[in-house]
């Protein structure tokens, strides 16, 4: 045989036993007949992986699990010693078009086949959002991170799976656009505030101005610019007090350069 050769698991147990190989790679639980039958076969010992942690770090989809002495026969030690094995996971792969509906039912599915704990594993173990180096499906994260929906107890199972469906998308895209229309007040307080805020720095100048006749000519004529700009400033409801206490400012001013002049 080549150094490495592709069988089929009975085949390889076969050929081990022959003598015909000097060691196999199996994959699967305790009970698989392939590997039943080596644990209990003479001169046959599964040898520790000593750089398991270095493969499982490389490869996402792996796992590494400590078999203890005695896990399959604590009568007869086997296995006769700990031993560190490498563990693929099975992933459930789909395509990225798959209906939501079905990814809850493969779930519920796999729960209920592998869910249950084995000597390998404890319960819960699998089906898991680990080990997995392929791109989680939205729907399946949903699943792992909430559970399967519970209005699926009081509703079709078409019905509460539109229902998960619009809770998850629609209800966080309808806090946005609320949290977006909350600002928009705030956002016009803010353009009034600034506006109003450049209007009386120009009431200022006005002010500060020195009121002689050649000059009240212009500073009316500015006043009058600047009451023009104080009506086609955008008003919040919020802000009518300040708004009319800029006309009101603007009214007081006139009627002090009026009297300047009188």
């Amino acid at each position: 045989m080549s150094l490495f050769e592709r069988l089929t698991p009975k085949e390889a147990a076969d050929a081990l036993l022959a003598g015909d190989i000097d060691a196999v790679f199996l994959a699967g639980e305790s009970d698989t007949p392939a590997i039943e039958q080596l644990l209990w076969a003479e001169g046959v010992h599964p040898v520790s992986a000593r750089h398991a942690e270095v493969y499982r770090r490389m490869q996402p989809d792996v796992a590494v699990l400590r078999i203890p002495q005695g896990l399959f026969d604590l009568v007869h030690m086997i296995p006769r010693q700990d031993v560190r094995v490498i563990a693929p996971a099975i992933n459930l792969v789909a395509r990225e078009n798959l209906h939501a509906a079905l990814v809850d039912l493969f779930l519920d599915a796999a729960r209920k086949t592998h869910g249950g704990p084995t000597l390998l594993t404890a319960r819960g173990t699998f089906p898991s959002e680990d080990y997995t180096s392929l791109p989680m499906n939205a729907d399946a994260v949903r699943y792992y991170e909430k559970g399967p929906s519970g209005l699926r107890k009081y509703l079709p199972f078409w019905l509460a799976t539109w229902v998960d469906r619009v809770v998850v998308y629609v209800v966080p895209f309808l806090v946005v656009i609320s949290t977006a229309f909350r600002g928009v007040p705030l956002l016009n307080g803010f353009v009034f505030s600034l506006s109003s805020q450049r209007l009386y720095k120009r009431l200022k100048r006005i002010e500060l101005a020195e009121n002689t006749d050649d000059q009240r000519v212009d500073l009316l004529r500015e006043l009058d610019a600047i009451e023009a700009d104080s009506k086609r400033l955008p008003v919040p409801r919020t802000h009518l007090a300040p708004y009319f206490e800029l006309r009101q400012n603007i009214h007081d001013l006139r009627d002090r350069l009026h009297e300047g002049g009188a």
